[in-house]
């Protein structure tokens, strides 16, 4: 199943828009509702679908969700859930407005710059 138009339910989750799209998956901006009005805006990273029946890439995507579960880091999404819809497996995840750090280095190496020290030491030690 792929994504044409949006909004769009899956599982739980209404996929908003996509935010990026790689080798092995995709990652979509998404909200879930509850009780009372309650919304939560989140990510969800999805499998590729051309992948879900390839066990390596299978046991690639579970392994970095239960690594990245244990990962506790104010510069590291937290992980909510590992899940499947529509037989494809998902990662659900915090959602950081913003750019992610594979975008700024690949900036700085289009500039032909680099990172600084200091800003190396800010990004490994924040803590808020």
């Amino acid at each position: 199943m792929s994504f044409g138009e949006f909004p769009v339910r899956f599982g739980r989750y209404i996929l908003l828009d996509k935010i990026a799209s790689g080798g092995m998956a995709e990652v979509f901006r998404a909200k879930t509702s509850g009780a009372e009005d309650f919304q939560r805006m989140l990510a969800i990273k999805c499998m590729r679908p051309e992948l879900t029946l390839n066990k390596q890439f299978l046991d690639m995507f579970i392994d970095e969700a239960k690594l990245a579960a244990q990962l506790h880091h104010a510069n590291i999404v937290q992980i909510y859930e590992l899940g499947n819809a529509d037989n494809r497996l998902y990662i659900a995840m915090e959602l950081i407005q913003g750019r992610d750090l594979r975008h700024i280095l690949n900036r700085a190496t289009e500039l032909g710059q680099r990172l600084s020290v200091g800003f190396c030491t800010y990004v490994l030690l924040a803590t808020t």
